[in-house]
């Protein structure tokens, strides 16, 4: 079972981060995620490499999800039929 570290709950710096996270308002945790996401693809594009990868990847995971989505609605339609 995923039990939170009983540690964590004392250590101060922890303490004090998590409340400025619950201190945020809605708008400027979407702000920090925009950030955060702008400056990733900033890093993954720098390196064509890595750009690469990621794309084939992302088209990688959309072709497998694609493929459970219709076996899932192909065993739908097979237990109605029955």
């Amino acid at each position: 079972m995923n039990q939170p570290d009983p540690q964590a709950n004392d250590d101060p710096m922890i303490r004090h981060r998590r409340q400025i996270a619950h201190d945020r308002t809605p708008q400027q945790q979407a702000e920090i995620s925009d950030r955060l996401q702008q400056t990733a693809m900033e890093a993954i594009r720098s390196d064509p490499a890595a750009y690469q990868a990621f794309m084939a990847r992302n088209h990688r995971k959309r072709r497998i999800s694609e493929v459970q989505k219709l076996e899932a609605l192909m065993r739908q339609r097979c237990q109605t039929d029955e």
